[in-house]
C-alpha cells in the first residue's frame, strides 16, 4: 500500500517526524520489557529533568519537558508508586506539588 505520508514529501515532514519517533519509542520499550525494566520509555525524560533541574513543581516539570501537565501528572503519579520521585506540597502553596527523586 502506498505511505501517503511520504509521498507528499515536504508537506507532511512534520507527521513524518512524529511516527519516526513514535517507532523509536516503541523500539525501546521493547528493550526496556526484555530487561524487565519497572518504567516506560515515555518516563525517562521525567527523570531526566528532575536530576538535571532538582526539584520542580508539576507545571514547570511540564514546561521543562514541552508536553502537557496531565501527562506529567500521570507519570508522577505511576513513578511515586515505584518509589523513584515523591511529591509534597510547596512550602509557599499548598496547591503546588513539588515533585524530586528518590534515593532509589
Amino acid at each position: 500500500m502506498e505511505d501517503i505520508l511520504r509521498s507528499l514529501g515536504f508537506l507532511c515532514l512534520g507527521s513524518r517526524m512524529k511516527r519516526i519517533g513514535e517507532l523509536l519509542q516503541a523500539d525501546t520499550q521493547r528493550v526496556l520489557n526484555r530487561l524487565d525494566m519497572r518504567i516506560q520509555a515515555s518516563q525517562y525524560p521525567l527523570l531526566a529533568a528532575l536530576d538535571r533541574l532538582g526539584p520542580l513543581p508539576v507545571g514547570e516539570l511540564a514546561q521543562s519537558l514541552g508536553v502537557a501537565q496531565p501527562g506529567v501528572t500521570r507519570s508522577v503519579a505511576l513513578l511515586a508508586e515505584l518509589g523513584l520521585v515523591e511529591v509534597n506540597p510547596a512550602d509557599d502553596d499548598q496547591r503546588r506539588r513539588i515533585v524530586s527523586l528518590t534515593g532509589n
